[in-house]
Parts: structure tokens; C-alpha cells; sequence
């Protein structure tokens, strides 16, 4: 039974019919059931050809489909794929060999000839092409960068989330995808990913769940605690758990600190980047939020502040 009746349904992206709206995810989000023209070709690997995915993805153009670099394949699906690989060449497919992990887990596979032959799963399924067929450059010829898309581009994929202010301003920081914001109504800056600002984000006062949170994590390599990270959050948990997907050093909870307001939260935040050496960690070790790391020996002078902001240990 759809939820409720929507604008998207019955839209076209890409390959992509947007079928209706059933369900939410775990944050409350709407999760859109598309159909994909290409996929729904193929029955036996995909079955109905159904697929869930947000609405920012939809406008942003990620594919929720097997059509997608990222797509999650299934273990039953894998062992299809692997099949269908190894006739193509003139093997055949056995089983796992060994437990399944992913597409790095190694096949038992017969060549013509009889002899066994244990390739990783991404090894068989990868398409060998020769140089002609990779479009390789003449020598001392250099492939020319791929180009990000026109800033009024991006810009237009932010503004038809419809939740940004009036007169709201966006520059575009780097060609990482950074974007600076200066909000139309409440005049405060932030930075934001694009990504972010096309599924409607807002970071700034503005935004009807606009964090009242800080919290502050430590980084271990190894047993060594090396740096701490402190920020500010709607979801400390969730923020967290992003935290620890995205660094290969460990981070774990020390605290989280309750405001009475936004803007105190805030301004407690600014008030330890200005006083504190900041940014002992990379981007290489933290990619998102590394300019809010710290030594963990101004512990004590990041817990001060919070306090003298109103801020209480929750």
C-alpha cells in the first residue's frame, strides 16, 4: 500500500520510472520503488526489476540498480554472474572456495582443459580489453581530467530540494565537492558536501532540527590514543558510527554535551577552533571533519568551554 501520493511517481530518470512511495528507512526518509529499464531485462539475476532508493539520490543521478559501479550484489547473485563469466569463456563455475566475502572471495572454476583455476571473483567477472579497446594515449600524451559540472548546474540540483532560503548564495570551495553557503535568511556561512546540499541539508540556524548537541570522540592508533575530534550533531550516534566507516584509525565515544539553544552549541564550537591548535589528524586518516581534531590533552580545555556555553554532560 503506498504511504502517500507524491510528485515523483510516475517520473523519469534516466532509466529509471519512478513506480510509487511504500516505505521509509530507519531515518525516516521516504524510499521511492523504481523500475529500471535495463535491469528489468534481465529477470534471472533481478527478478522483478524493482528497486528502493531517496529522492536526492534520484536528482543527483545515483543508481540504485545493477546498472551502478557501487551496486551490492548478492551472494546468489554473485554465484549467477560468476556462472554465466566462466561459460562465456569456456570454464565452468564450481563453488566458493571457501567462506563467501565478498567480491574478493576466490572460485573453484574448470578450464576446457581440465585444469582447476582459483580467481577471485572480481578477477573473473573483470572484462580484459587491449590497449586499443582502452583507448590508450600516444605516448607523452597526457588523458585530460574529467571536469566537474557547471556550478549553475549544481547549483539548480540544490535549490530543487525547495528548503533553502531566499537570495541563499553558493560557492563552490573546491572540486572536491565542497560548497561554501550563506543562507538568505538567518545571513550565517557554512561548508557543506554537494551531496549533502542536494538531498536538502542545512547546517545553519535555519534548520528545523538544527543541532543542540556537541560531542567529543577519541582517535586511537592502535592503544594510543593519538588525537580527539569534537563537533557539533543531530545524531551523535549516527555521526559516530560515519566517523568510524570512513577512518582506519579507531574512534570511540568519550561524551556528548547538551545546549539550551543552536547557537550557543555553535558558538561553543567556534570558541575551540580559535583557541585550539586544531587539525592534528589528516584527511587522509579523518576525510570528513579532520579540521576538528585536536590533542587529546586539551580535553579539559574543550569541556571548559562547552561549560562556559551553558553546555551540560549527558
Amino acid at each position: 500500500m503506498e504511504l502517500e501520493q507524491d510528485e515523483l511517481v510516475g517520473k523519469l530518470f534516466g532509466n529509471l520510472e519512478v513506480i510509487g512511495c511504500y516505505s521509509r528507512d530507519k531515518w525516516g526518509a521516504k524510499l521511492y520503488t523504481v523500475s529500471c529499464a535495463v535491469c528489468t531485462n534481465d529477470r534471472e539475476l533481478f527478478h522483478n526489476g524493482y528497486f528502493e532508493t531517496l529522492k536526492s539520490s534520484l536528482i543527483s543521478g545515483k543508481l540504485p540498480c545493477g546498472c551502478s559501479k557501487a551496486y551490492k550484489w548478492t551472494e546468489s547473485q554473485y554465484i549467477l554472474r560468476c556462472q554465466r563469466a566462466a561459460d562465456e569463456r569456456g570454464m565452468t563455475f564450481i563453488e566458493w572456495d571457501g567462506n563467501f566475502k565478498g567480491n574478493t572471495t576466490r572460485c573453484i572454476v574448470i578450464t576446457a582443459e581440465g585444469n582447476y583455476f582459483y580467481p577471485q571473483i572480481r578477477s573473473l567477472l573483470s572484462t580484459i580489453k587491449s590497449k586499443s579497446q582502452r583507448g590508450s594515449l600516444p605516448r607523452g600524451e597526457k588523458r585530460i581530467p574529467r571536469r566537474p559540472k557547471p556550478d549553475d548546474v549544481m547549483v539548480e540540483s540544490f535549490l530543487i530540494t525547495n528548503v533553502f532560503a531566499e537570495n541563499t548564495k553558493f560557492s563552490r570551495r573546491d572540486n572536491r565537492g565542497y560548497w561554501d553557503v550563506l543562507c538568505g535568511k538567518c545571513g550565517e556561512s557554512y561548508c557543506s558536501k554537494s551531496y549533502n546540499l542536494q538531498r536538502g541539508s542545512i547546517s545553519c540556524k535555519c534548520s528545523p532540527h538544527s543541532a543542540t548537541q556537541s560531542y567529543i570522540n577519541l582517535i586511537y592508533d592502535n592503544e594510543l590514543c593519538v588525537a580527539l575530534k569534537f563537533g557539533i550533531s543531530k545524531q551523535p550516534d549516527y555521526r559516530l558510527y560515519q566517523q568510524q566507516m570512513a577512518s582506519p584509525l579507531k574512534i570511540i565515544r568519550h561524551s556528548i554535551w547538551k545546549f539550551t539553544s543552536y547557537t550557543l552549541c555553535k558558538q561553543a564550537e567556534g570558541e575551540c577552533k580559535n583557541i585550539l591548535k586544531c587539525g592534528v589528524v589528516g584527511p587522509n586518516e579523518l576525510a570528513d571533519g579532520w579540521t576538528e581534531t585536536t590533542s587529546p590533552s586539551n580535553i579539559e580545555y574543550i569541556e571548559d568551554i562547552f561549560k562556559r556555553f551553558g553546555g551540560q554532560r549527558i
